[in-house]
């Protein structure tokens, strides 16, 4: 059986499935424009928030609520959810991973949320890098943060769903895939192989182990090694997981020479985030995000090999006119933006909630929407940054002063960092 073609439509999503003596057509509804938000609050026994279904507005939301003990053979889920929200006591901690697992198995699309009474750094980093939430968070938790959370998601998912932007993925015959050595080092990180196994899944692929080489001999990392082996474990798995992402986009698009200021600029993005997030917080970043800058313009890249045509419309406007960015150029003529784009491919490809925050986010870090603030902020100001030293109309991103303040630096303090950029 082959999938011959997928549609995507505001209310219907259409899924034509060819074999050799029949063709099936399958109509699933989506979402009616009339039709609530449907939420799942999923309570652990040993909190009872029985609360927590009428902070939300029922006149947007149809509510279930589900007292569960964190257990596989508890879940029984009535209808399809847009949103599942999961508590998870102390108690329950060594259940809550492989639970958290079972949902994401069993409803992939579904946007889910964690929620925990216990601080455990390792904890949270496995549910947020192996994409079981798109977030966590800690208690206290409060009324306000919770319908102000719930809210953002649907925003997020709706700008996501826009008819603009669905058509203009009908229209593309394929979406990128992950590569299957993506696939394979995923496979190997799950089930806890060895780095010199990972090394020597890498080293099959020349353009990827030249580029995992390059970026760990980078001045950021220092590795000073020609060895795959050690450049994995300079790097570690995430870095090395969106290295292959972005290295088999670019290697599929035409060499241009815009395609190059892209990837020249997306590695010069995600060394000064790097460096900016060690020079605010006087430590490294953390792995699930350290490739964030690497990853967040994905968009214009795709907007520019699968869209030519329309985007080079949108860009000779843009030349023309200096009164307007870029997006609203995008946003005007093409109705979604590349911004949109981005994150739309990765949430396909279903990469950790922070990643594609950044993606959708990072030109407008002050929008009430985002939920990775610190990180998008961080983004914001290294695409800046990078453009700055590049240069050209491409990349013309204004600086956002309320990322500084929301940072907790000074534009002194900034100014100090830029010239240390320019020796990246």
């Amino acid at each position: 059986m082959i999938i011959e073609n997928i549609c995507v439509c505001n209310s219907v999503f259409i899924c034509v499935v060819c074999n050799v003596m029949q063709v099936v057509v399958c109509c699933f509804m989506l979402n009616e424009g009339n039709m609530k938000n449907r939420v799942l609050i999923l309570d652990d026994k040993n909190l009872n928030l029985s609360w927590l279904p009428d902070m939300l507005d029922k006149s947007q939301y149809d509510v279930e609520y589900k007292i569960v003990s964190n257990q596989a053979s508890d879940l029984n889920i009535n209808g399809e959810k847009e949103l599942i929200i999961q508590f998870i006591s102390s108690d329950n901690e060594e259940n809550a991973l492989s639970y958290l697992a079972t949902i994401k198995e069993r409803y992939p699309k579904t946007m889910r949320v964690a929620f925990s009474d216990f601080d455990n750094k390792g904890f949270v980093d496995k549910i947020i890098e192996s994409n079981l939430a798109k977030m966590h968070v800690y208690k206290p938790w409060d009324e306000e943060q919770i319908t102000t959370m719930v809210a953002h998601l649907f925003h997020y998912k709706n700008r996501l769903n826009s008819p603009a932007l669905l058509d203009a993925i009908n229209s593309i015959n394929q979406l990128p895939t992950l590569p299957k050595i993506y696939q394979e080092i995923t496979a190997l990180v799950e089930k806890g192989a060895d780095m010199d196994v990972i090394a020597k899944a890498i080293e099959k692929d020349i353009a990827i182990a030249s580029q995992v080489l390059r970026v760990a001999n980078s001045a950021f990392y220092g590795a000073k090694t020609g060895s795959i082996l050690q450049a994995t474990m300079f790097l570690g798995t995430d870095s090395i997981k969106n290295i292959i992402l972005c290295t088999n986009l670019f290697e599929r698009a035409k060499k241009t020479h815009d395609i190059e200021k892209i990837w020249t600029h997306s590695e010069l993005s995600n060394r000064i985030a790097n460096h900016f997030y060690y020079y605010i917080n006087g430590k490294k970043m953390p792995t699930v995000i350290s490739s964030i800058g690497l990853i967040h313009n994905i968009g214009l890249l795709l907007m520019m090999t699968k869209f030519s045509e329309s985007f080079l419309n949108v860009y000779d406007n843009y030349l023309k006119n200096k009164e307007k960015t870029l997006l609203k150029f995008e946003k005007e003529i093409l109705g979604y933006t590349h911004c949109e784009l981005g994150a739309y491919l990765l949430e396909w490809w279903e990469l950790p909630h922070p990643i594609t925050d950044a993606a959708m986010y990072f030109s407008n870090p002050m929008a009430r929407e985002v939920l990775y603030k610190e990180s998008v902020c961080i983004t914001h100001i290294a695409s800046f940054l990078a453009s700055e030293i590049i240069g050209g109309k491409l990349f013309n991103l204004k600086l956002n002063l309320e990322t500084l303040a929301y940072l907790g630096i000074s534009q002194v303090k900034l100014n100090d960092f830029k010239e240390q950029s320019k020796m990246f």
